[in-house]
């Protein structure tokens, strides 16, 4: 038997959840472990397909607007009939995310609600895919598995204009929100990434950002291709010590 054990986030621990309940209520699955293996053969048998913008699956986030706009701020975020998530996680989401907002009164009952409408206009995201032909982050181009980010989120004020928005592959965009990591343009209208410790990435004005090009242009900081592919992979998951241990003591059992 092959025994498999594993942790994911509360958004992308939804998405697997929902994909294993649909395929359940179509009955091309009896059971979990059959519709893991029902997404496997699909995926071997079409290839990795992402849907982008409002095309894809729908995963309800309950989050308060001052929360969203202020960490310092108490209040609900969580998914929906699922555990909390941080605020950082939930600006993420927002980035590239249909917008429900409703006005709840002092005993947290809804009094009015919104239409629902897309974070970006479509419009506005054709732009940004035909300027940015993939994830934007320095060294990287995935094409395929992409967000829409906001530079400055639209919680701290950010617009849905051009100038504020880059595509991202999913790691990437993670890597901004949850990981510390923050992106701004220069003066050439190119993205520089600046990891947690206000150090800056980028790619030379004018040449394709793959990580040989990542590596060459910030040589003055030790970046090498190796390194450049390590920071290019990181999610920016936080360490969970269990796993550490856990990992440490078979390394230690094999040695003996």
């Amino acid at each position: 038997m092959l025994v498999v054990n594993g942790r994911l986030t509360a958004d992308l621990g939804a998405v697997l959840l929902q994909a294993i309940e649909v395929l359940r209520r179509s009955g091309a699955a009896a059971n979990n472990a059959d519709a893991l293996v029902v997404m496997a053969e699909t995926v071997l048998a079409h290839g990795p397909h992402a849907r982008r913008g409002n095309e894809r699956h729908q995963v309800v986030i309950h989050v308060d607007g001052d929360l969203l706009a202020d960490d310092d701020r108490s209040g609900r975020c969580e998914v929906d009939d699922g555990p909390a998530i941080p605020p950082e996680t939930a600006r993420r989401l927002a980035c590239d995310a249909s917008i429900v907002w409703m006005l709840d009164d002092d005993t947290g009952r809804p009094v009015n609600v919104s239409s629902r409408s897309p974070s970006i206009p479509p419009a506005l995201r054709r732009a940004v895919h035909a300027r940015d032909r993939g994830c934007d982050f320095p060294g990287c181009g995935e094409r395929r598995f992409t967000d829409v980010h906001h530079l400055r989120h639209r919680a701290h004020g950010g617009r849905n204009e051009l100038g504020n928005l880059a595509e991202l592959c999913w790691f990437h965009h993670r890597l901004v929100h949850e990981g510390g990591w923050g992106l701004l343009r220069d003066d050439s209208g190119g993205l520089v990434a600046v990891d947690p410790n206000g150090e800056t990435l980028r790619v030379p004005a004018g040449q394709e950002g793959d990580a040989e090009m990542l590596a060459r242009g910030n040589g003055d900081r030790g970046i090498t291709v190796t390194s450049s592919t390590v920071v290019s992979q990181w999610a920016g998951d936080p360490l969970h010590v269990n796993d550490v241990i856990a990992a440490l003591w078979s390394v230690e059992r094999r040695r003996n």
